[in-house]
């Protein structure tokens, strides 16, 4: 028998409090076989280093995981986190075989002023062939347009 699997496109795992070892045992039962992961909670912690933990617990599962890089560790700059991440942390992690992109650029204020810090990141990812994704809901055609100029090309919210 042949039984096509289903994707979750964006998931914050780590929002369940289990592992991708556990993870994958409830999406099966659901039909998913693919996760695409976006780990900025796990970096706003612990920042890369917290980004490989969760890829080396994905690993040696039957179970296809994948991740985009966060784009906004910290989300704004009214956060305290437990790390920053810059475009020189991400880069490396695009060498990663199960990275897809840049993940949920959700800093428009730092798109819209060309803030250094958010054109390196996208650069990074546009210049590599990356997928980049925004976080757009209650945007006007303006606003997106502002994002495709930057190459902000998808949005996983559905408002």
């Amino acid at each position: 028998f042949i039984c096509p699997g289903l994707i979750d496109a964006h998931a914050h795992i780590e929002s369940s409090l289990v592992t991708p070892k556990e993870d994958y045992k409830a999406a099966l039962l659901h039909g998913i076989t693919s996760i695409v992961i976006d780990p900025h909670e796990i970096a706003n912690v612990l920042g890369e280093k917290g980004i490989r933990l969760i890829m080396d617990l994905s690993k040696n599962t039957p179970f296809d995981y994948y991740f985009m890089l966060p784009s906004c560790v910290p989300a704004t700059s009214f956060e305290t986190s437990g790390a920053i991440l810059e475009s020189e942390d991400l880069y490396p992690l695009y060498k990663e075989y199960n990275v897809l992109g840049l993940a949920e650029v959700m800093n428009f204020p730092e798109v819209i002023n060309c803030s250094d810090g958010m054109i390196n990141k996208l650069w990074d990812a546009k210049s590599n062939g990356f997928i980049i994704d925004g976080h757009c809901a209650g945007f006007t055609k303006d606003m997106l347009n502002v994002y495709a100029t930057a190459y902000i090309l998808t949005d996983h919210e559905c408002h």
